[in-house]
């Protein structure tokens, strides 16, 4: 089951302690969770646009993610951060990226495991 990542000192954890994959489309940070359940944030910072654009690539993120998410990284807080491609890109390279991320993230996680 998954949760958002709302409160901002989770949040601020993901992104000093976690982990950092990438793709030119977005960035992965993960960290370890003590819930041991699945939580995530979205985000997208002032690079992408206004906030009308900054919206829109928040919802590619969560939408993607939503399609993709099955079972990697559970038990893991996430970040996803969209890049200015976020929003140029079609929607089906961003699964690919996003796939190939969290795939990259749950080896990283799991080490000799395929």
């Amino acid at each position: 089951m998954d949760e958002r990542l709302r409160k901002r000192a989770a949040v601020q954890a993901v992104f000093n302690r976690g982990e950092r994959f990438s793709d030119r489309r977005l960035v992965l940070l993960v960290l370890a969770g003590e819930t041991g359940r699945r939580r995530c944030a979205f985000a997208a910072g002032k690079k992408i646009g206004n906030a009308v654009q900054r919206n829109r690539a928040r919802r590619r993120l969560r939408e993607a993610y939503r399609r993709v998410r099955g079972e990697f990284l559970v038990g893991c807080d996430l970040v996803l951060l969209a890049r200015p491609d976020v929003l140029g890109a079609p929607f089906g390279e961003l699964l690919t990226g996003l796939r190939h991320v969290l795939q990259k993230a749950e080896e990283a996680r799991h080490p000799g495991s395929q």
